[in-house]
C-alpha cells in the first residue's frame, strides 16, 4: 500500500489528503496522478480559487525534476512551486502520513492476520472511519499504470541543469500568451 500525503490551505479552511494506492511506484508519475486527484476534489469542493502554489519537500524522484518542470507549463492553475528541506519529516504532510499509518498499525496490531490491511482497498475501509480531518482518496493502481504509460513524451524533456540546488519555479504567463518558468536558488521576500 503506498500512500501519497498532501494539505491544501485556502483563507478559510486547511484540508488534509491522503492518496492511497496498491501501486508502490514512488515516481514522478505516482506523484503527478495523485496531485491531480487531489486537484479534482479541491475544484469540487472548493468553488473558486484562481491558482494553486504547491509547497513541497525537493525529493528528486517525486517533485524536484524535470518531468515535473515540463508538466508545470502545461497546467493552467499552478503558477508557483516552492520547495524545503527533503527527508526531514517535519512538514504537515509527514503529520498526515504519521496518522494514517498509526491508524493502520494500530488495526493490524488488534486484528487477526485474516483481517490486517492487505491492500489500498482493505486500507480505506479500516482508516477512512477514524481519520476525520483527513480527506482519503482512492487511486486505481491501473489508471496510474496507464497513466504513467502514456507520459512517453517524457522521454524528450531535456534535462535541466542546476535543478536540484533550485527552492522555488514561478510560472510566468507572456503578454503573447506564451508562459515561461523561472527557477530560482531562493525564494525572494
Amino acid at each position: 500500500v503506498s500512500i501519497f500525503t498532501c494539505v491544501a490551505t485556502t483563507q478559510q479552511k486547511t484540508y488534509s489528503f491522503g492518496v492511497i494506492s496498491d501501486d508502490i511506484v514512488h515516481d514522478t508519475a505516482h506523484a503527478l496522478f495523485a496531485l491531480s486527484a487531489i486537484e479534482e476534489w479541491l475544484e469540487e469542493h472548493i468553488p473558486v480559487f484562481l491558482e494553486l502554489i504547491y509547497v513541497s519537500d525537493g525529493a528528486a524522484s517525486h517533485f524536484k525534476n524535470r518531468f515535473q518542470l515540463h508538466e508545470m507549463v502545461k497546467r493552467n492553475e499552478v503558477t508557483k512551486w516552492i520547495f524545503s528541506a527533503t527527508g526531514h519529516g517535519k512538514s504537515a504532510c509527514d503529520g498526515v502520513g504519521a496518522v494514517l499509518k498509526h491508524q493502520a498499525c494500530l488495526h493490524n496490531l488488534r486484528s487477526s492476520e485474516l483481517e490486517t490491511i492487505g491492500c489500498a482497498e482493505d486500507f480505506f475501509r479500516v482508516v477512512a472511519g477514524k481519520v476525520p480531518g483527513i480527506v482519503l482518496l482512492k487511486s486505481d493502481g491501473t489508471c496510474l499504470r496507464d497513466y504513467r504509460n502514456l507520459k512517453k513524451d517524457w522521454n524528450a524533456v531535456s534535462p535541466v541543469k542546476g535543478i536540484q540546488t533550485c527552492h522555488l519555479w514561478v510560472k510566468v504567463e507572456n503578454e503573447d500568451g506564451s508562459v515561461n518558468l523561472v527557477i530560482e536558488k531562493y525564494a525572494k521576500p
